[in-house]
């Protein structure tokens, strides 16, 4: 027989039955009957939980200091979390037409992966099952499946704009979070704590909730859900009556019965290295910082020496050992997040202006350039297989050459103005036909139109030829601006009787 959790606030009272971790890996179907009917209920509504795990936290051995650690985890991984989803979601749209597919499916398609989307998002972390009480009314079946453009816009909005690093979660409006937020409005630094940690749980359940329905659809193989622990901290208050809880909703049978999905989950809890963000492997073991750990029980680890020195110079020695407050825990985040890709994501193509919103196609050629930030570069796909895809380096050996070619492109890649796309496509294709490049321009150029979305892109690479052969040196319009001298140089050895007609 099942046992019932008790929630109080204030004089009331309510109990209720908490759908379980392991019955969303077992019986999905009827976990998620069984959780819509709860949220309907509101026997247990988002501000008992709160109040429930806000009484938890203030009793904890530290205090307000503790709970900023493990808001500031949260939030690092939420981040990160965001900016692998996006990357993978970009590609998707771009290489395998989910959006095409997702919309082409019938709603019991839909439905079929959303729950399974659901389902497995909530059968590893306690938190996070918990937490679907906050997404009551956005994280249902129906909402996500019956209108295909809804899943896909939650989808979409993952993606940075202009691809720059994650420094903020989306607000994913929803009335039951929004009545919860005017009738819970902490004022006191234990409640804004504890209701930061809660919107950034909400926020991790529903970028795991998007990824796994959006790979499940697409038939490929989920990751597992990375669950964050404190080495050899023990279970905190909080913890403790998360599992009571839980407990009690299962019953002592059903609780035995868990044990082995137990140590499963906790083989999936993840050591990081708060430098370079590489997951403790089997057999490894990650020092800690000894003053931080002394000092408040923080654990914070690094896989080597190096990267303790690296952290310390960078971020960590400003908080070393100190206590944390929420306005530092979540700079500390950003800090984290933003320095571990910093040499991986660089920018050298500005933000975009004017009202300008890239195409997702673009996004991901102007991530690839940002990647090679030192090279004046257009990429090219050369075959349907992205992986076969390369980045063409415009042999450009003169500096005037190379600035005038950067300033047509990031014009183009910026503000979307027609004349400078169609320049620096021009300018690709030509010097591509006359460098005799081996390449499938017929895949090049579709990626083109992908990445543009120009009417009458052919016919205004066409124009753009014209106005190359108007010019009496045969100057591409990228490189009018170039001197004479210097194009009289560069041009000698090419074959000014190939047109692109062969190539369109």
């Amino acid at each position: 027989m099942n046992k019932y959790a008790i929630f109080t606030i204030g004089e009331q009272t309510t109990s209720a039955r908490i759908p379980t971790m392991q019955e969303a890996s077992e019986n999905p179907q009827e976990w998620n009957k069984q959780w819509e009917k709860l949220i309907a209920s509101r026997k247990v509504t988002p501000a008992h939980v709160f109040k429930q795990h806000l009484e938890a936290w203030k009793i904890e051995n530290h205090g307000l200091s503790s709970q900023a650690d493990m808001y500031s985890g949260h939030l690092t991984s939420a981040l990160y979390l965001r900016l692998m989803i996006a990357k993978e979601a970009l590609g998707h749209f771009i290489y395998t037409n989910i959006a095409g597919k997702w919309m082409a499916a019938t709603v019991a398609t839909r439905r079929k992966h959303v729950l399974i989307g659901l389902s497995e998002s909530c059968s590893v972390a306690i938190n996070l099952n918990i937490c679907r009480i906050f997404v009551g009314d956005i994280l249902t079946v129906e909402h996500l499946s019956t209108d295909g453009h809804v899943f896909l816009d939650m989808l979409k909005s993952l993606i940075p704009p202009h691809n720059e690093v994650p420094t903020t979660l989306q607000e994913f409006a929803g009335k039951s979070w929004s009545d919860f937020l005017e009738k819970n409005c902490a004022t006191d630094k234990a409640g804004q704590i504890a209701l930061s940690e809660w919107k950034v749980l909400r926020t991790k359940l529903i970028y795991y909730v998007l990824e796994y329905t959006m790979l499940s659809f697409l038939g490929l193989p989920r990751p597992p859900i990375r669950v964050h622990r404190r080495p050899d901290s023990g279970r905190s208050e909080c913890e403790k009556t998360v599992l009571k809880m839980m407990k009690m909703a299962m019953g002592k049978q059903r609780a035995k019965e868990s044990k082995a999905a137990d140590m499963e989950r906790l083989s999936k809890q993840v050591v990081m290295c708060f430098n370079c963000g590489r997951s403790q492997s089997s057999g490894e073991k990650f020092q800690r910082c000894s003053r931080c750990w002394n000092a408040q029980k923080r654990s914070v680890t690094y896989c080597s020496k190096e990267c303790q020195v690296n952290d310390y110079k960078a971020i960590h020695k400003s908080i070393c050992g100190q206590i944390l407050d929420m306005e530092t825990a979540t700079e500390t985040a950003v800090s984290s997040v933003s320095s571990q890709l910093a040499n991986n994501i660089t920018s050298q193509i500005p933000p975009p202006v004017g009202g300008f919103k890239p195409s997702a196609a673009l996004l991901d050629h102007i991530q690839l350039l940002n990647q090679r930030a030192r090279e004046i570069a257009i990429y090219v796909q050369d075959a349907n297989d992205p992986s076969k895809g390369r980045l063409c380096l415009i042999d450009l050996p003169f500096v005037q050459m190379q600035l005038i070619f950067k300033d047509v492109r990031d014009k183009a890649m910026s503000t979307g103005d027609r004349g400078s796309i169609l320049a620096v496509c021009h300018y690709t294709l030509w010097f591509l036909m006359v460098s005799k490049s081996k390449l499938n321009y017929r895949v090049i150029i579709d990626r083109m139109e992908k990445e543009w979305e120009l009417d009458d892109f052919r016919k205004g690479i066409m124009e753009m030829q014209e106005q190359q052969f108007s010019d009496p040196h045969r100057r591409p319009p990228a490189m009018l601006k170039m001197s004479l001298q210097e194009w009289v140089v560069y041009s000698s050895g090419f074959d000014f009787s190939l047109r692109l007609e062969s190539v369109l």
